[in-house]
């Protein structure tokens, strides 16, 4: 062959190959219809699997791993490619999930799609903190109602078996708040509506002649006194006998000396006093009983549960993408991300 053929072909071949090494090259068969879902660039937590029925396109983030989930999940369809690696502003996006599995849809039709698969994950294992909740977010499950049946408790006046339902479902430590009206202890079961000390609750209980609670302004103090009165060295009965002359109108006996100790630093130490939950703290749960008698309702003695709060623990949170052998990288972006060409 001569020099100058040899130089024509060059010639035309040259802008050719450039053309085709600028852009990263596209598997013609159909992109699997599983693909790994990778976390921290090394770990296989999952897969992605995609559907297509020609007007329907679904990515689903399937966790198989145990101990990990999913907390946010950010998902590219399309039939251009995606212009930037940034999953926050992909069109799909899900938040404030606790999920193994999950999925986006979109309706678009076609045979031949890009897909970004973006997720953010967590290890239930890789914990990192402890969130309380607020007293806003605690108020905002009162009232309630279920039912109860009542025993003499070993850590308290009585012990309250809650169940029907409610998010106090359990055993609580309890105190009698309310000498005007009567409840028996045994197997009877009572009907109830739950309310915060700390929040509203039917004026029915403060109306007087024979209130349910005869002085509401000292809840705070009751508050006080239940997580405090482990110090004092008093019998369940002497705790008792403080509570009620805080909150009650008619105490049946004045108390000891040593009562007054943890009466008068609940005057002095209680006013205002919010439970600190992080601190281990608990607060009190005004129990509006109903007795149900021969059919017919009585109002029973209201009471005072104590209920513990559980901090949601925070957790290290790891990147994960779907990567498909047909990966294709977003151009001058130094990022293990990538999104792939879908066909079906």
């Amino acid at each position: 062959m001569k020099c100058n053929s040899m130089k024509r072909i060059l010639a035309i071949l040259l802008p050719v190959m450039m053309i085709l090494l600028a852009f990263p090259a596209i598997a013609s068969a159909g992109t699997p219809d599983s693909i790994p879902l990778i976390a921290g660039q090394n770990t296989q937590i999952g897969n992605v699997s995609i559907t297509n029925d020609g007007d329907l396109v679904s990515v689903t983030y399937n966790i198989t791993e145990s101990g990990w989930f999913l907390t946010e999940t950010h998902t590219y369809i399309g039939t251009t490619a995606p212009a930037k690696n940034a999953p926050g502003k992909f069109p799909y996006s899900s938040t404030g999930l606790h999920d193994s599995n999950y999925t986006e849809t979109a309706t678009i039709t076609g045979s031949s799609f890009y897909i970004a698969a973006h997720a953010v994950v967590t290890n239930e294992n890789d914990i990192v903190g402890c969130k309380w909740p607020t007293w806003s977010e605690v108020s905002s499950k009162f009232p309630v109602s279920g039912k109860f049946t009542i025993s003499y408790g070993t850590e308290s006046k009585f012990a309250i078996d809650v169940f029907d339902d409610s998010f106090l479902n359990g055993l609580h430590k309890a105190w009698c708040i309310d000498m005007d009206h009567g409840i028996l202890v045994g197997p009877n079961v009572y009907l109830a509506d739950f309310y915060s000390s700390y929040g509203s609750f039917p004026t029915k209980l403060i109306t007087q002649p024979n209130a349910n609670i005869d002085y509401p302004e000292n809840l705070d103090l009751l508050n006080w006194v239940i997580n405090h009165d482990d110090s004092y060295g008093l019998n369940l009965d002497q705790i008792q006998m403080v509570i009620w002359h805080l909150i009650d109108a008619n105490p049946e006996r004045a108390m000891t000396t040593a009562e007054l100790v943890l009466y008068n630093d609940a005057i002095n130490f209680g006013e205002g006093f919010v439970p600190d939950f992080a601190n281990g703290d608990v607060f009190g749960v005004l129990v509006d009983t109903t007795i149900l008698s021969n059919e017919e309702l009585y109002v029973g003695q209201t009471l005072l549960l104590e209920q513990d709060v559980d901090c949601t623990p925070t957790y290290n949170h790891e990147t994960a993408w779907g990567i498909a052998d047909n990966a294709l990288q977003w151009s001058k972006i130094k990022s293990w991300g990538s999104y792939f060409l879908y066909t079906k």
